[in-house]
């Protein structure tokens, strides 16, 4: 009868065992997951404050100095007054390295990648006005727009910005 004793209360101890070892998984598998979509909700939310601070500096200001040229811009702003475009500044900006325009907008240390695009709200005209940048890849895993009513060529537009970590 002990013998019979032992082995339930073997079995039961086994089963305790398997059912917590079980139990234990699930929370790590859970808590991992957990982590991982903790962690790509803050690189979001960095890349969403970074795209919107960048996106007002530059359709607000007019960088520096104020009539800046691909030679001499120390700050990009793209800007002739608060959300009204320099074509000037635009055409400028398309003659600098892009590489180059990611350091001047400090988005370099950050590993981002951007592109501009302003299109004709209106569709007067061919729609797409200005393009500046490049696309993001289809690799991309967190891909942030920003968008923003401009006035570009006396004309109403959306400046879009694009921002991804590469």
């Amino acid at each position: 009868m002990s013998n019979k004793k032992a082995q339930i209360v073997s079995l039961d101890l086994t089963i305790a065992i398997v059912l917590f070892s079980i139990i234990v998984i699930a929370i790590i598998v859970f808590f991992d997951l957990f982590l991982n979509r903790l962690q790509t909700n803050l690189i979001e939310t960095e890349i969403l404050n970074n795209a919107f601070a960048m996106s007002d500096f530059l359709v607000t200001t007019s960088g520096e100095p104020t009539m800046w040229s691909n030679t001499s811009v120390r700050v990009l702003g793209l800007a002739d007054y608060d959300r009204v475009l320099s074509e000037a500044k635009l055409n400028n900006l398309s003659k600098l390295n892009y590489n180059y325009t990611k350091g001047l907008l400090k988005i370099d240390i950050f590993d981002y990648d951007y592109s501009i695009l302003i299109t004709d709200l209106n569709k007067t005209s061919q729609g797409i006005v200005y393009s500046y940048g490049i696309s993001p890849s289809p690799s991309a895993k967190t891909v942030i727009k920003i968008r923003r009513y401009v006035i570009f060529k006396n004309e109403t537009s959306i400046f879009e910005l694009d921002l991804w970590k590469g």
